[in-house]
């Protein structure tokens, strides 16, 4: 058995939205805090016989469509900010109008511990469906800004470039 996965040795990838944008850089690599990989089940069908317990055999593959990372925020504020503008490009608050393309595939990669790819998961046609809303006190000055983004997709794949 080679090392074992370790589950805090991942990052997340956004390229630009299909189509490009003006107002989103090309790809965004970041350290999310928290995460999961997404679920994917089959529904199970019975078939009954007789007065036997009857069988089962799989039945329709199923998503969950949505997928939730905790993002942990720099000074710069830099994933907000990117976040912000993409929701922009799928709609802006201000106007009401669409600015574009407004899907892309996002990259889960989980690493080992030199930082090389072990397996990519890739969310086809992600969008943002949902931004939290991040905690501002000053009850703990050691707290950091974290937030969760909402991500809906089609479908997803492992190991891909």
């Amino acid at each position: 058995m080679t090392n074992p996965a370790r589950g805090n040795l991942f990052e997340i990838r956004i390229p630009t939205p299909q189509g490009g944008s003006t107002i989103l850089p090309s790809m965004v690599t970041v350290r999310a805090e928290s995460t999961t990989i997404p679920k994917r089940s089959n529904t199970m069908i019975e078939i009954p016989y007789k007065q036997t317990p009857g069988i089962v055999v799989f039945g329709r593959d199923t998503l969950t469509h949505k997928w939730t990372v905790k993002f942990r925020e720099g000074e710069d504020c830099a994933i907000y900010t990117m976040i912000r503008a993409w929701q922009n490009q799928m709609v802006d608050a201000i106007t009401g109008k669409a600015n574009g393309p407004y899907q892309t595939d996002v990259f889960c990669a989980l690493q080992d511990v030199e930082g090389n790819d072990t397996l990519v998961i890739k969310l086809k046609n992600a969008w943002i469906s949902d931004v939290g809303e991040p905690a501002l006190n000053y009850t703990d000055g050691t707290a950091l800004l974290k937030y969760d983004v909402t991500f809906s997709f089609d479908t997803f794949e492992t190991n891909v470039d």
